[in-house]
């Protein structure tokens, strides 16, 4: 079955922006940083006094949130700017890409890091928990909140771009007619 063009060139961005982002070392830092705050997670936990486990839970799913957002909205926020820098933005768009479909493809790729990295830290964190307090407390609570985690990232990714919005000619289209419609029809009912 062939895919429709627009979906198949959203592919291959998002494709292209998980290589580029899974080879740059901030990446692979962040990780690491990932895995000392779960090591320190156990630290907190092993001074606590009531329900360890608890603890570790919370402190580990906490930072990692804190850090995915923080990854999150800086590599939103570069991408257009290394991209406007190195004009691979204007060779993409002058041949022929659509800017929704760059948009969107560079958005799917930057969350498809991220969700590596999530399921990286998760898969620590079980190991962790298993090795150091002989349990894996509840698996369904911690992977529903690594769901909430991830659609929370989606939205802060996709968020991110607003600003940019100007730059965008669907945004800005979109936007216009949704804050145009309201008034119009407010002025109207009065």
């Amino acid at each position: 079955m062939k895919l429709p063009k627009s979906l198949e060139s959203i592919l291959t961005i998002a494709v292209f922006r998980t290589r580029l982002l899974l080879r740059q070392k901030l990446g692979w830092l962040s990780l690491l940083i990932g895995v000392g705050v779960i090591m320190l997670s156990q630290v907190m936990a092993q001074a606590s006094f009531i329900n360890p486990l608890k603890i570790f839970w919370d402190f580990a799913l906490g930072a990692n949130f804190l850090i995915q957002v923080v990854l999150a909205i800086y590599l939103s926020s570069q991408l257009l700017k290394d991209e406007s820098t190195n004009r691979s933005l204007h060779l993409l768009l002058s041949s022929g890409l659509s800017r929704l479909s760059w948009f969107l493809g560079n958005g799917l790729g930057i969350f498809i890091t991220l969700c590596f990295m999530n399921f990286s830290w998760l898969v620590f964190s079980f190991l962790s928990s298993r090795l150091f307090f002989e349990s894996w407390g509840n698996p369904m609570i911690q992977l529903q909140c690594q769901w909430l985690v991830m659609m929370e990232i989606l939205i802060v990714i996709f968020l991110t771009f607003l600003p940019f919005s100007s730059y965008y000619s669907f945004f800005s289209s979109s936007f216009s007619a949704l804050s145009a419609s309201p008034s119009s029809s407010l002025t109207s009912f009065l």
